[in-house]
């Protein structure tokens, strides 16, 4: 006997529904542990956008291809529908970043909060915790909205970390991680690219 759902299918709840099945088919597929990062965004343009993206590639690498990425609002508020998720989902760990409320529990664990108060700071942080090596690292200018919307995809399909550039150039804790992961290969996105500073 066949069975179909009536009605519109794209209410909240099931869209909820479907990115959930979709995570827990991936996380059965790799067999990761449930890493979950919540990211705190402000309700203007800052530094905080740039590290959500720099937080793609490394809940990708987490969970081995099953990111949990949620972002939390300006008053890093959880609300029931992202409380829901986490009962459902289940954790090993959860990550905070963005100056967050401290002590922040999610899904009964206590978040461990990444201290960064820039998108380089966050980009390297992710790094330490969620690599040990790399042969590639992707990098874009830390004002470069619309290439680090590109930067980051590309990052977690190379399962490479997502690094920012300052005015051109490259932080030195930036050129530090790079020799500790062994990086042989820099892919650096945007239309400043391989210019040098002043240019």
């Amino acid at each position: 006997m066949r069975r179909s759902i009536s009605g519109p299918l794209t209410s909240p709840t099931w869209n909820l529904l479907v990115v959930f099945a979709a995570l827990i088919a991936a996380q059965a597929a790799y067999g990761a542990t449930r890493t979950t990062i919540l990211a705190r965004l402000s309700d203007a343009p800052s530094w905080r956008d740039m590290a959500f993206l720099a937080a793609v590639p490394a809940a990708c690498v987490a969970n081995k291809g099953g990111p949990s990425l949620i972002a939390l609002d300006e008053s890093g508020a959880i609300g029931p529908e992202i409380q829901d998720y986490g009962r459902r989902y289940r954790p090993d760990r959860v990550f905070l970043v963005g100056g967050a409320p401290p002590k922040l529990v999610f899904a009964g664990l206590t978040a461990t909060s990444l201290p960064a108060s820039t998108a380089s700071e966050t980009a390297i942080g992710f790094s330490k915790i969620f690599w040990r090596s790399s042969r590639a690292a992707v990098v874009c200018e830390s004002d470069d909205y619309d290439s680090a919307l590109v930067a980051a995809p590309l990052a977690a399909l190379l399962k490479a970390p997502l690094f920012f550039n300052e005015h051109l150039r490259m932080p030195k804790a930036t050129v530090e991680e790079l020799r500790r992961l062994g990086v042989k290969q820099v892919v650096e996105v945007g239309p400043k690219a391989g210019r040098p500073a002043g240019s």
